[in-house]
């Protein structure tokens, strides 16, 4: 049979000790809903039923759809699974699944972009992961993680170094535990250097990128009390007392977008 898992599908072992569910005391046990919402549910039904008919002393009687003569109702041939089938389609639907949520995920990356392009807005984030060339950052009001590129921030001087102070490279990057680096930004010739290491807080300005494709979401490290965080925050308020709405050419992008999901 299929059971479902929070992530994944995949047929059951033969072995009794795992099918087995703890709580009803019961010796094999599946799980499924309606057969109108997932295809693994289709299975599970048509493998019920010749298993229920099979059965020489039956619990119930299935009846054919639209009769009401009470007869029982023989599943056809073409729907009994063997283990290898079963292992294909839970295969293609874990696929299928997967690609139903990084459209969803990336529908609402492309609205975001959108609704962004006309006013960029700023945010605190934290640091939650260094890296030598990047580092990844979360912003919580906004539940989103990113990853930012060092050589992406426009400052005098960019880096990632050590507790020494020295930058970390591929001569160095395997002795340098993460939490042992730090993003060390200067900001201006001859200002002290600001150093961010992990779950330190950055300001991040959020910016869409229309093209080329795919659209998408660019963040980028400003200078906390800049003229530029400033100017960008004050925009953001004043846009608030007239929200956006998207045009006609932000309608067919989104529209290109999927298509291209869809390929």
């Amino acid at each position: 049979s299929c059971i479902s898992l929070p992530s994944r599908y995949k047929p059951a072992d033969t072995d009794s000790r795992t099918n087995r569910h703890y709580a009803l005391n019961f010796r094999a046990y599946t799980h499924f809903t309606s057969p109108i919402r997932r295809y693994v549910d289709v299975v599970v039904h048509r493998m019920l039923a010749h298993a229920i008919a099979e059965d020489p002393n039956p619990p119930f009687t299935t009846v054919g759809a639209g009769s009401n003569t009470g007869l029982p109702f023989t599943p056809p041939e073409e729907t009994i699974y063997d283990r290898k089938t079963v292992e294909l389609i839970a295969e293609n639907c874990n696929l299928r699944k997967s690609k139903s949520k990084q459209a969803q995920d990336d529908s609402g990356r492309v609205y975001m972009a959108l609704c962004i392009k006309a006013c960029p807005i700023v945010r605190q984030a934290i640091v939650i992961d260094m890296g030598y060339k990047s580092f990844k950052v979360m912003l919580p009001k906004m539940g989103i993680d990113a990853q930012v590129y060092v050589d992406d921030i426009k400052a005098f001087k960019a880096q990632v170094v050590n507790a020494k102070g020295e930058k970390v490279d591929d001569s160095n990057e395997g002795s340098t535990p993460k939490s042992e680096r730090y993003l060390s930004i200067t900001w201006k010739q001859g200002g002290p250097p600001e150093k961010i290491g992990v779950f330190g807080g950055v300001c991040v300005k959020l910016t869409a990128k229309m093209s080329p494709p795919p659209i998408d979401i660019r963040y980028h490290v400003v200078q906390h009390g800049s003229e530029e965080e400033k100017a960008t925050a004050a925009a953001e308020v004043k846009s608030q007392e007239k929200p956006p709405s998207l045009k006609r050419s932000d309608s067919s992008s989104m529209i290109e977008m999927a298509d291209e999901l869809q390929q």
